[in-house]
């Protein structure tokens, strides 16, 4: 029987022995890490192995199987689980986070998508412009074979009212008439006649003296053939007959170039190039004197020789410091030098005007009162890194010897090259600029180049504001061709003026020619309506004679003038030069006021009038004598536009004019500001870009531009434009610079009217609506004009910056393989050639781009706004592209007729033609 034993008292307690206080240590560790323990029951193990234990229960209570018994894990152990379990945790949250960022993504992405489809979808696609619609022309690249007497020809473009015959079927026919062997060119007077004797002084020959120089041998003559290819379109801007240029010829490529290299090996003097293919009539062109040997040619002697032997041709020197290429060439810089300094031309005989615009006029002029001529600068502007191709060769020779060698030393050619590198040494070591020059030149021109920097220009036309107009320089080479040319006319007061040429521009006729007779029709244009007959393109289809287009031109101009009215006080802001056309129209817009006379920046008090010319007589007073006989500052090959209300992209980089009018002050410029009364708000920018639109209003500036910078310049001109730099701290963009500076100050500017092809048959309406689109019928004041966004309407003429057919129609005169067609070197058919791909193609739409570039350059549709944001970056698709997409090619395929024979045309832009050169 049991028996009940009451609970210990504190004075009887037990003692317990040492396993059970290790027992009961142990279980205290286990209580500690009970998730490492396998049962929760073998915690009872531990409180139940003390036998000492008054509270222990009986064996026979104990369960008969005896339990598994827990180890406790090492203290090591349960750290490693505890960081894998975190470590697999935190890998998984970081797993959600980045699928949850993918998710968002792509959702974000989706409905970016849809967005921009939905807005897209609601834009009307633009229409490429309407002009590509209008068939392409065939019959440029007619040939010699195939010639007709330019009155007889039937032009393919335009129609003359009824449907012309197939002009391909009868390429066998044409030419029997026609002389078949080329002729020698000679545009130049008869220097040896009694005619040219009485008023001029007489010319040394300089070929016979090329022959005994570095040449060593007689330059042939230009050959040219009679007559036009038979179809060949007709110049739908411009005339030949109204300038005055020859038309009834046409020059093939070796009879062009083969006297300058052309045709024959390398060991021979020649280029090498163009040694195969059809050489039909060639062998003429060396007949009498054999091919020049141009291997040791050195230029700049022989334009030398030619000037010492004719010096007594010219007008004398004015007095002042010798012109100096280089700091380290002063010495022999001048052409010419004698004892006393003149440039070996004889003092000025009485009545010469020494630096104007041309020599004085005397209707008695005997053998004793001769008449000198002035002197003309052709300067090519070039740069260090420019490829100079055998064609540039070929270009450059047919410049120094047409201009200044068959000429009696009329035209002096020079290179203007710009340094890219500003840190190169130039101005510091003769060594460097001697360098830079040899690489920068082909050796037979070293010594014509004149180099120059931006850095240059910068220092000699400091305190400009500097405005980084579309992120450029105010003094760089795209926003200041000018600037160089001015700066060179400054160390040059020899000549009278300067024609300004760019590398590409090319002329497939002759150089005198053009450029004598466009100075001859200059010369003889009136001042009355000059400046609105400047604003047009000559279209003689519709304009009918020149004569009846200059009446057109006035009645337009009045009739504007008529029409538009405005608040009485507008009469107020016209300039004080305008007094006699305010006095006729005084309630009128001064936009609608013919130019007479300087038309100066209204409200600019500081406007400096030193240079200006003022008319002889009012503007109703003058029967157009005004300026018959007077010498033309400024020519130019591009219509003299309004850009006010254009959308053309320089219109706004206008700066430092009506500082009077303005507060915007920047002193970023300001290191001579003190010095110089005129720059005291030298942070104007003179913007036209206001509200106002009008040119001649409080704030505004009359400008005038001409695409490009192929012009020729009077002394007095750049003399001006120098001063508007570098003493009035006043700039405009390249192409309004010389334009404007010329109406600012009542100067002579002429647009010349040159031949201008184009590769469609446009509708003569819509060609007059595109390219005279302005205001009043001018090309431009207006937001229609060509000149901004529409300016692809030029792609497929034969001059502008973007104008691609021209340098395709050059590239098959050459005979390469161009314009859909194949070269004629051992070619049998010439149209329609599978797998012919066009050379040229990739001509740039930008001028500069000068080029222009750049212009470099935005395009639009001429007709519609509509098209306005489409660009071309191809020609129109060839026969060649149309066989490879499998269209069906339009026409037929015509026999060889000869090389392609082209009238003299003026063609820009010209790059990177490539001819095959053998060694």
């Amino acid at each position: 029987m049991a028996h009940y034993r009451p609970a210990d008292t504190d004075d009887e307690k037990p003692v317990m022995g040492a396993d059970e206080v290790d027992h009961v240590e142990i279980w205290w560790q286990d209580m500690d890490d009970l998730d490492d323990v396998d049962d929760v029951d073998d915690v009872d193990d531990h409180r139940g192995e003390s036998s000492n234990s008054s509270r222990a229960t009986s064996l026979s209570a104990q369960p008969m199987l005896p339990k598994r018994r827990s180890r406790s894990l090492p203290l090591v152990s349960r750290h490693r689980s505890r960081r894998l379990r975190r470590t697999s945790q935190c890998i998984f949250i970081a797993f959600l986070a980045i699928m949850a960022v993918i998710f968002a993504t792509l959702v974000g992405m989706s409905i970016s998508s849809n967005r921009r489809l939905e807005f897209l979808a609601s834009r009307r696609p633009s229409a490429p412009p309407a002009w590509l619609k209008f068939p392409l022309l065939q019959r440029y690249h007619g040939g010699l074979r195939n010639r007709v007497p330019r009155l007889e020809n039937v032009p393919e473009y335009p129609v003359h009212g009824v449907r012309e015959h197939n002009i391909s079927e009868s390429a066998g026919s044409g030419g029997r008439d026609m002389p078949t062997k080329s002729q020698a060119y000679d545009p130049y007077p008869d220097y040896k006649s009694r005619e040219y004797l009485s008023e001029h002084y007489p010319v040394e020959d300089c070929m016979a003296m090329a022959s005994n120089s570095s040449l060593g041998s007689t330059i042939p003559a230009v050959r040219a053939y009679a007559g036009v290819t038979r179809g060949f379109p007709e110049n739908v801007i411009g005339s030949y007959d109204v300038v005055g240029v020859q038309d009834d010829v046409c020059f093939e490529r070796y009879g062009r170039y083969g006297p300058y290299g052309l045709g024959y090996e390398m060991r021979r003097g020649g280029t090498g190039s163009s040694l195969h293919g059809d050489r039909e009539d060639i062998d003429v062109i060396w007949a009498e004197h054999g091919p020049a040997d141009f291997r040791d040619v050195q230029w700049a002697d022989l334009q030398q020789r030619c000037l010492d032997a004719n010096a007594n041709r010219f007008q004398r020197l004015p007095e002042g410091p010798k012109p100096c290429r280089s700091p380290w060439r002063c010495e022999d810089d001048r052409t010419g030098d004698n004892a006393d300094g003149q440039s070996g031309v004889p003092a000025e005989a009485p009545g010469t005007d020494v630096r104007g615009s041309r020599p004085a006029t005397n209707s008695s002029t005997t053998a004793s009162s001769r008449k000198r001529l002035p002197r003309t600068a052709f300067v090519l502007r070039t740069w260090t890194g420019f490829v100079y191709t055998t064609e540039a060769v070929l270009f450059l020779r047919s410049l120094v010897t047409e201009l200044s060698l068959l000429s009696g030393g009329e035209y002096t050619v020079h290179f203007l090259v710009h340094v890219k590198d500003d840190n190169a040494p130039i101005w510091a070591d003769a060594d460097v600029y001697e360098q830079t020059l040899r690489t920068a030149l082909p050796e037979e021109f070293w010594d014509m180049a004149t180099l120059w920097t931006e850095r240059q220009m910068g220092l000699i036309y400091g305190g400009l504001e500097e405005t980084f107009f579309r992120g450029l320089p105010v003094t760089g080479a795209y926003r200041a061709q000018f600037m160089p040319l001015q700066w060179f006319a400054q160390q040059h007061p020899e000549y009278a003026s300067f024609w300004h040429w760019e590398m590409d521009a090319r002329y497939t006729g002759h150089y005198y020619r053009l450029l004598d007779r466009v100075t001859a029709w200059a010369r003889q244009q009136p001042r009355k309506g000059l400046w609105e007959r400047n604003a047009r393109f000559y279209m003689p289809r519709l304009h009918g004679s020149w004569e009846d287009f200059s009446r057109t031109v006035q009645a337009q101009t009045e009739a504007a003038a008529l029409s538009s009215s405005s608040s009485p006080s507008s009469s107020s802001s016209m300039d004080a030069t305008s007094t006699a056309a305010n006095a006729r129209w005084p309630w009128k817009k001064p936009i609608d006021r013919p130019v007479w006379g300087p038309k100066k920046p209204v409200g600019d008090v500081d406007f400096d009038e030193t240079f200006d010319v003022v008319p002889p007589t009012s503007y109703d007073e003058d029967h157009h004598q005004w300026g018959v006989g007077e010498e033309a500052d400024l020519i130019t090959f591009n219509p003299l536009f309004d850009p006010v209300d254009t959308q053309w992209l320089l219109r706004e980089d206008v700066h430092g004019y009506n500082n009077n009018n303005n507060n915007n002050n920047n002193n970023n410029n300001n290191n001579n500001n003190n010095n110089n009364k005129n720059n005291k708000n030298s942070s104007n920018s003179g913007s036209i870009g206001s509200s106002s639109g009008s040119t001649t209003r409080p704030g505004t500036v009359p400008l005038r531009a001409s695409i490009g910078t192929v012009s020729r310049l009077s002394a007095r001109l750049l003399s001006a434009m120098h001063d508007a730099n570098a003493r009035q701290r006043r700039h405009l963009s390249t192409e309004m610079f010389a334009a404007s500076v010329a109406l600012h100050h009542g100067y002579k500017a002429v647009a010349v009217p040159h031949a201008v092809y184009v590769d469609r048959a446009w509708p003569l309406g819509r060609l007059a609506a595109t390219f005279n689109g302005g205001r009043n019928g001018a090309s431009g004041g207006a937001p229609s004009s060509v000149f901004g966004p529409r300016e692809h309407s030029f792609t497929g003429s034969t001059w502008y910056y973007n104008a691609q057919f021209a340098g395709r129609l050059y590239r098959a005169w050459l005979g390469l393989r161009a314009d859909g067609l194949a070269g004629d070197e051992g070619v049998d058919e010439v149209d329609g050639l599978d797998g012919v791909d066009d050379v040229g193609s990739s001509a740039s739409s930008s001028s500069a781009s000068s080029s222009f570039s750049e212009s470099s350059s935005s395009s639009s549709s001429s007709s519609s706004s509509s098209s306005s944001s489409w660009q071309p970056h191809n020609p129109p698709p060839t026969t060649s592209s149309r066989r490879r997409r499998g269209e069906r090619s339009e026409g037929r395929k015509r026999p060889v007729e000869g090389r392609m024979c082209l009238p003299g045309m003026l063609l820009h832009p010209i790059k990177d033609v490539g001819l095959n050169v053998e060694a």
